[in-house]
Formats: C-alpha cells, structure tokens, sequence
C-alpha cells in the first residue's frame, strides 16, 4: 500500500494529482469490473473470459465495454441458453447503479476541489497552483468525455443483449421488444447529470483563475512595495524571524487596503488571514522589536560620530555618507509609523464588537471606548513619531559645519547658573518650575543627540543628576514632559547597564514601588502598614549594598586614574538610573495628598543615601584628581 502524502494533498501539490489519478482509476476499475459481471450465466453455463490476463485494478471502462460487447455477441450466435430471458433487466439495474455512482464520483471530485481551494486561504497560494488546478480539471474532463462515450456505447449494447435474452422466449416477446424499443436502456438522467458537473467544472474553474489572475496583479504591487526592505540597514539587523514576521504583517495590511477597492478576493479572506496569523499582542511585539532596534540605531550612529578617534565624521564627505545612511531610516521609521496606524485602523475597522467597530464615524459618546490594547498601539504610535523627530535633528546636525565650537560651552555658564538657582532652599514651586523649564531649554539647546563632542553625554548626565537633586522637594521635572524626552535620549545614548547586581537592584526597587503606588492609588495605605514597613526595610538593605559597592572601590588603592574614571561613570549612570525611578515614584506620591505625602516623608532616607553615594564619588575625583 502506498502510503498518503497528507501534507502534500492539503496544500494542493503533485502529491494532489498522484492521489487524484489513483482514486480515478480504481473507480474506473469498479465501474469496469461491474460492466463486465453484470451478465449472469444460468447455474451450470459459464461464458469464457475475454480479458483473461488484465488485473481486475488496472481495468479500463473501454476494456469492460468490449468485452460486455464480445459476451453479447456469443449469447446471441450461441445455439443453447446461457442466461434466463429476463437478466437483461438485472443487467440493466447494475449498470445503472454503477454507472450513477461513478457519475456521482465525478461531480464530488468537481465539487470538491473548489471546496478544498476555498478553504485554503490566499495566503498559501503558490506560483504552482493554477498549473495543479488545470491538471485536476482536465482529467476530470477526460474522465467525464470518458464516461459520457459509455453511455452512449453501452446503450445499443444493452439493447442487443436484450434480444440476445429474448431470442427463445415464449409468445409475445416479439411484441414485448418491439413496444420497448423506444425505452432506453441507460437512465436517461446520467446524461443531464454528467452536463450538468462539466458546465459546473468549466465554471468554477473560469471562476477561480480570474480570482487568482486578480490575486496576482495585487501581489505583484505589494511586492513592489516590499522591496524597499532590502535597502532597510536596521531592519537587516533584526532576527530572521522578526523581519519574516513584520515583512508579512506589512503585506497582508496592503492587501487589506488594496482589497477594499479591487474587491480581488472577498473581504473575509485578508481579514481572516490578518487576525489568524497576527494577534494583537503578537503585532505589537513585533512593532516594538523594529522600533528598539531603529532607537538604537540612531543611539548607535550618535556615539559614533563623537567617538571616532580619526575624525571621521567631520569629514564633509563621510559625513554625508552616514547622512544619507540616516536619511534611509528616517524612511524606516515612516514604514514603521504607517505600518501600525495601519494595522490599528485596521483592528478598529474589524473588531468583533460592533460597538467598538462603528465608533468610526461618530461621537464616543455614541459607542463604545476604543479598547486599551488598540490605545497602547497609538501610544507606540507617538514614540515612533517622536523617533522621526529625532532622526530629523540628528540629520540636520550632521549637515551643520564644524562642530568643534558647538554649544555644549556656549550653554556652560548659562546652566550651571540655572542649576544654582534651583538650589537655593526657599525657592516656591513656581519658581522652581520657571527655573527647571529653563534649565530643560538650556540642555535642549546643547543638542546632546546631534553634538559631535564626547563630553556632551557626560555633562548632560551631571545636568540632570543634579537637577533631580536640586528639585527632591517638589519633584517639578516629572511634570514636564521635555524633560522626560530629553532623559530617554541620554539614557539611550548611555547604553544599557550589564551589571547584574544592579540590574537586580532595580527590578528590586521596581517592584517594591509598583507594590506601594497601587496601596497608594486606592487609598488603603493603613491598611498594609506592616508591609510598608517591611518594604521600606528591603530599600534600605538595597541602597546600603548599592552605598557598600561604592565604598568599596573608593578604598582600592590599585586602581589608575582610567579605571578609577571609568568606575565612576558606571556608579555615576546606575545613581542617575535610581534618581530617575525614586523621583517619578515621588512626584506621584506628592498627587495623592494626604497618604501620599505621609509615605514621602517616610522615604527621606532614600534621598540621605543619595547624598552619601554622591559624596563617595566626589571623593573618589579628588583622590585620583579627575574632573567633576
């Protein structure tokens, strides 16, 4: 027995056909076998084998009809009775019976295949398949013309062997036969039958290869639309499986778009292939690798161009070559940014919820709100804007001339005079929030992103390291979303931190804060006092390790001025990274009077650690005489 080729009959290949033609021809077989013993010699009389030789599983229906011909023809020269005067009726009503079953195989096997090709989506179309499809097509033509030839054969056939059983029969079958000459043997409705699945064949399949040619012509637009990744430096640089992922995702949402307007394939099918391959969260994990690793990218090329010990980038020539490089993912980013308004358009318009799907069109009030999960998508949709704007700024730098002079010492004077202003103790939130929106300009102005010198990241840090420290009573900075935006810059352009200690720390502290704000939000602080005690200890036991680490490579007596520096940028970035977190988590703290504010005085000592670690480093500069 040979075995089947699942795989391969379900999606339509030559696994298909072999099937197809074996069946066909086994069929065939049976049908032939029932033409052959259809005549039923009287106990005692045999007829003698036409085909003797011929396997019973390789018979031809033209074979069969031959020998039920050859059989007749000796029933009728032969001189004795062989079969009783009425087994043509029999004969007859097994003909019949096996010639409809086998019609009936014909049409289900018509009827079949475009069930089966409804049912396999657009998506696993292959260049092949129409070729599959033709080849399926005509043999069930050539087996239907085979067959509608043995109907019209096997007619006068039956007709003789009618006379051949009615040849000694008793008075008045002269009669009998001459009344029934008109009556057809074969069931007239095979014929209209057999028409009937040809026309339905010739149609479905007219049908199906103008649906694919459309198919075709839109696949060839959107892989004209598609080549441009090859050009695409970060997307080159993301794992196989996310391009794979996001190269679909963005043909299948242009499909769905063209499809609206071509109505090439029916509207269920993009939107069936759409959300079975694509989840929602599966979507937006896919946007968020492309996006990190576009953020990167352009982290990447700013170091670059203020670490390059041969000058490289100010170079006007070679700096127009990583210009146009940058240009290339500004048109990155555009593809991104569309792609998941795209996709979020696209969720809207066919969510299940008929609510959430009309809200297209009218008030909100109307319908219902737009799901959070589409809201996280448009939240992703502003960072990639933000990313765009970003770009644009680093592309304009890099067309500036000589950056030498550039405005990290214009800017100099001017924020270490802001800084001290903020210092000073008895400044009002107002002014505290006039002076920080100043300082935040000042920084912007400074271009840390665009800079070609190495120190603008290094100052930026100090900048806002100190900031924070100046601003731990009204926590003003986090309100202000610029200055936000310039932190991310500064934290991308610092790179992420391997250190597993203080990797642990921070997820530590991370926990413990998402602990306290959720007790906090609802008001149920008095509730969890002992737990609030407990996490306040775990903070302590985390800083004082954080505070023990630095003490310790303060005491090292073996370390030169180029470790002892490179020590304290770590311990300067992981201090700023806890800054960052402790000071968001007391901004919200001071929004939620009067719990809130109990809880922030309680965390005083946090900041008391902060004044420890940051007089740890300066002593640090002053015994290896490095800069502050």
């Amino acid at each position: 027995m040979k075995p089947i080729d699942f795989q391969g009959i379900a999606n339509f290949d030559k696994a298909l056909l072999e099937h197809l033609h074996a069946y066909l021809s086994y069929s065939e077989s049976q049908l032939a076998k029932s033409i052959i013993y259809s005549i039923h010699p009287l106990p005692g009389k045999a007829l003698p084998l036409v085909l003797p030789q011929l396997d019973s599983e390789r018979l031809r229906s033209r074979d069969a009809v031959q020998s039920f011909g050859k059989s007749v023809a000796m029933i009728t020269q032969s001189e004795e009775k062989i079969v009783a005067s009425n087994d043509w009726e029999s004969a007859s009503r097994q003909l019949n019976g096996a010639l409809w079953e086998y019609v009936e195989i014909l049409e289900g096997c018509a009827t079949e295949l475009f069930q089966q090709l409804n049912q396999v989506g657009f998506e696993q179309w292959r260049s092949d398949l129409m070729n599959i499809v033709e080849q399926v097509k005509q043999s069930l033509l050539r087996q239907m013309k085979e067959c509608e030839w043995l109907l019209n054969r096997m007619e006068p056939l039956l007709k003789d062997y009618r006379k051949a059983c009615q040849k000694e029969g008793k008075k008045g079958s002269f009669w009998k036969s001459l009344f029934g000459f008109r009556a057809s043997m074969i069931d007239r409705s095979l014929y209209s039958y057999l028409r009937k699945s040809r026309r339905f064949l010739h149609l479905q399949f007219k049908w199906f290869s103008q649906r694919l040619s459309d198919y075709q012509k839109l696949k060839e637009k959107i892989e004209k639309s598609s080549r441009k990744f090859k050009s695409y430096h970060a997307f080159a640089e993301l794992d196989e499986s996310v391009q794979k992922d996001f190269k679909k995702l963005y043909e299948l949402l242009k499909l769905w778009n063209l499809n609206q307007k071509t109505k090439s394939l029916p509207p269920r099918e993009p939107i069936r292939a759409l959300r079975s391959l694509f989840s929602l969260e599966r979507a937006k994990e896919v946007f968020s690798h492309y996006f990190w690793m576009l953020e990167e990218a352009l982290y990447e090329k700013s170091r670059a161009v203020k670490t390059d010990p041969a000058d490289l980038y100010r170079n006007p020539s070679n700096r127009q070559t990583v210009a146009e490089l940058v240009k290339g993912m500004q048109a990155e980013v555009h593809t991104l940014g569309a792609t998941i308004e795209g996709y979020r358009d696209f969720d809207l318009r066919t969510h299940p919820d008929p609510y959430v799907r009309n809200r297209w069109g009218f008030t909100e009030w109307v319908v219902g709100p737009e799901p959070e999960k589409t809201r996280e998508l448009l939240d992703l949709v502003y960072e990639v804007e933000l990313l765009g704007k970003l770009f644009e700024r680093f592309s304009a730098s890099l067309k500036k001339e000589d950056q030498q002079s550039d405005f990290l010492y214009s800017q100099y004077e001017a924020i270490n005079r802001t800084l001290h202003e903020m210092g000073q103790p008895l400044s009002s939130r107002v002014i505290m929030r006039a002076r920080a929106e100043r300082l935040l300009e000042q920084v912007d102005a400074m271009d840390e992103l665009g800079s070609f010198n190495l120190l603008a990241i290094d100052y930026a840090g100090r900048v806002f390291s100190k900031a924070m420290r100046a601003d731990w009573q009204y926590n003003v900075l986090f309100e202000i979303p610029q200055f936000h935006h310039l932190y991310r810059v500064h934290h991308g352009l610092v790179g992420k931190n391997l250190d597993q200690k203080h990797l642990s720390r921070l997820n530590k502290f991370k926990e413990i804060i998402e602990e306290l704000q959720g007790w906090v939000k609802k008001c149920d602080t008095h509730r969890h006092v002992h737990e609030i005690e407990a996490d306040m200890n775990d903070m302590k036991g985390y800083l004082q390790d954080f505070l023990g680490f630095v003490q310790r490579v303060c005491s090292k007596e073996n370390l030169d001025a180029f470790d002892a520096k490179n020590e304290i940028s770590e311990i300067f970035n992981q201090l700023l990274e806890y800054r960052y977190l402790f000071g968001s988590f007391f901004h919200m703290l001071l929004q939620h009077e009067p719990e809130g504010k109990l809880i922030r005085n309680q965390f005083l000592f946090v900041d008391q650690y902060f004044e420890a670690v940051e007089s740890q480093l300066h002593e640090m500069q002053q015994k290896w005489r490095l800069p502050r």
